[in-house]
């Protein structure tokens, strides 16, 4: 038999269950519009069903990119510049 446990969620659109199996987890969500089901893998079964703190973005420069400050001014488009 598999016995699931409530994830505790600041959201009131669903319901999280997990329950351990060989590996991992089976995560079941399960919404007024819905209900679905995926495989967590976690072979310890270290996930203590809490989310992890969000990561702040890793903004890169395209290599072609002009260095802050150095980009070119705005031109004026006129019907003649169309050739």
């Amino acid at each position: 038999m598999l016995t699931y446990e409530t994830l505790e969620s600041n959201s009131a659109l669903f319901v999280t269950l997990r329950t351990a199996v060989p590996g991992g987890w089976l995560v079941v969500v399960d919404a007024d519009y819905g209900t679905g089901v995926t495989f967590f893998p976690d072979p310890d079964h270290a996930w203590d069903g809490s989310s992890v703190p969000p990561r702040e973005p890793i903004v890169t420069p395209s290599a072609d990119a002009a260095p802050a400050g150095t980009e070119p001014e705005p031109q004026a488009f006129t019907p003649a510049d169309q050739g």
